[in-house]
């Protein structure tokens, strides 16, 4: 199941990447989750240090959309969202996170609460420290399957366009009857018209990452009935000329990981990413034919230290707005807002329609 809410205090802190999510696409799952803990009966909470940090990269950004005041618009959403105020903690000496997060923790100890963070290794060194954190989506769920409901594919799935040079399909999914059957068929977790198709093969016992550019890479896992696994097909290529790396990894957690790759010196040539499928190929084969707990297809490929990160965390999953898709958000604030009229600032499904 879902890493419950269920024991952590009523306030909870609200870190930077979250919050700047949340300011800028419409209908993600960082604004989705802070709106959900109001419904949740917890109390959202930045403290001055948080903001601060916020305004510092919106500040570094401002140059993609000129014409708009990025800090009265991520102010204006603090106030809208019902997220309160509140001082700097004194720093404490004893922690396990980075030096640039030691603020989080010291709010977290100061005003009893836990954490809603979209950065998976920040979450494991709070975890370490004894702090109750949790992910965006582990808000979403628990909602979600309040009373015993299912959740819809709208909770489970998380889409930024993929680029040219890099992407990513991942899935947390728990397999069906057929785990541990041969020869059964494939079962696909989701597929990306021009971009790839991430499947078991169940001839082979092998989890594989399978490109339109004629690119696959395989991992031998053999599956058994209920167990979840996560996985991941992730790609980066860097240009013509150059090698770049397609990646197959999978994993239980807490600890079990497989990986493979392959280099290769093709590219994506293809416009736009196409029809994105879930549960079955685009064209309507290979049904997964079991429980699909989570999907995120990203911009970002999947570093070794992320994947190990993920697997150490109940239900982790990365986050599709990691590294610099803040900057293509607000690349894509501006162009929607190129001419005068209403603020306008994008959805899910904006960022979807990108181009690669």
């Amino acid at each position: 199941m879902h890493n419950s809410l269920r024991g952590l205090p009523k306030r909870v802190l609200i870190d930077t990447n979250v919050l700047l999510d949340a300011a800028f696409v419409t209908n993600g799952a960082a604004r989705r989750s802070l709106a959900l803990l109001h419904q949740l009966e917890y109390s959202p909470v930045i403290d001055e240090m948080i903001e601060l940090e916020a305004l510092r990269r919106l500040d570094e950004l401002k140059a993609f959309c000129p014409a708009l005041d990025l800090g009265k618009i991520f102010s204006d959403h603090i106030n809208a969202a019902g997220i309160l105020r509140l001082p700097p903690a004194m720093p404490i000496s004893k922690t396990s996170v980075r030096a640039h997060d030691v603020h989080v923790v010291s709010a977290a100890h100061r005003y009893d609460a836990w954490v809603v963070t979209g950065d998976v290794d920040l979450n494991v060194r709070l975890c370490t420290d004894g702090i109750g954190v949790r992910l965006p989506f582990d808000v979403i769920m628990e909602a979600a399957t309040a009373d015993g409901a299912d959740p819809d594919l709208n909770d489970i799935i998380r889409v930024v366009a993929p680029t040219r040079q890099s992407g990513m399909l991942f899935g947390r999914v728990i397999a069906g009857h057929w785990a541990g059957m041969k020869s059964v068929g494939s079962f696909t977790v989701c597929d990306v018209e021009n971009v790839g198709r991430l499947f078991y093969d169940t001839q082979t016992e092998e989890w594989a990452f399978e490109m339109p550019i004629g690119v696959s890479v395989r991992v031998k896992c053999p599956l058994q009935v209920n167990e979840q696994w996560a996985v991941c097909g992730s790609y980066k290529l860097p240009g013509p000329g150059k090698e770049g790396l397609v990646f197959i990894r999978a994993g239980m957690h807490p600890s079990t990981r497989c990986t493979a790759s392959k280099r290769t010196l093709k590219n994506i040539t293809s416009p736009s990413a196409g029809i994105s499928s879930y549960g079955h190929s685009v064209n309507n084969h290979d049904h997964w034919n079991g429980h699909l707990r989570s999907v995120v297809i990203g911009p970002q490929g999947m570093s070794s230290n992320t994947w190990k990160n993920i697997i150490k965390i109940p239900e982790g999953a990365p986050n599709p707005y990691d590294n610099d898709m803040l900057t293509r958000v607000l690349e894509r604030v501006g162009s929607l807002n190129s001419l005068p009229g209403l603020l306008r600032l994008p959805t899910e499904q904006d960022l979807r329609n990108l181009d690669l």
